[in-house]
């Protein structure tokens, strides 16, 4: 099933832009990446799933930068620079601010940019989640797996008015119920 979104054929132009992104990502969080999980693999994930899905290139790039802001040394400018505005908008809503030390707090601030930031970021965000999922049972801790829950119930709330016929957020209500219906 494809997305509701334009989509074009895949071109030559899309293919070097998606390699630039998984190489600039792959050297960001190979010289200054912060997190120990392996993210270079998760946001290659991200990206093909999109992809897959036939999302816009814009969006796609998004996918395979979505944690880059976060987990590297990667500024925003360098971002617009090598991937422009629309990818920076994008990677910028889904990205959480650090400032936050409060998880679920920091969570609901990040839900409320990627509702603001509109249906590419939303797109983003479900795509994350999906590639996630499965690890979600397996969080280290009983209060982190609540958490997970929590997050993944007010994102399909908020996501669902705007998205909620993407095939990207139909897999994920779907692929979710399981993990939801946990007590």
């Amino acid at each position: 099933m494809r997305s509701q979104f334009q989509t074009r054929p895949l071109t030559v132009k899309g293919d070097f832009i998606f390699d630039h992104a998984i190489t600039f990502l792959a050297v960001a969080m190979a010289t200054s990446g912060r997190n120990p999980k392996p993210v270079v693999l998760h946001s290659v994930r991200t990206g093909l799933l999109l992809l897959e899905l036939g999302y816009p290139d814009e969006v796609v790039t998004a996918g395979f930068l979505h944690d880059i802001l976060e987990d590297s040394s990667v500024t925003a400018s360098k971002l617009r620079t090598e991937f422009g505005p629309e990818v920076l908008r994008i990677v910028r809503a889904v990205s959480d601010n650090a400032g936050i030390s409060d998880r679920l707090a920091r969570s609901r601030e990040t839900l409320k940019r990627i509702v603001s930031a509109g249906k590419k970021a939303m797109v983003v965000a479900a795509a994350d989640r999906l590639v996630n999922l499965p690890f979600f049972s397996q969080a280290a801790s009983p209060t982190l797996e609540t958490y997970l829950r929590i997050k993944t119930r007010e994102f399909l709330t908020a996501s669902r008015p705007l998205i909620g016929k993407e095939p990207v957020w139909k897999s994920l209500a779907r692929k979710s119920r399981r993990f939801l219906e946990k007590t």
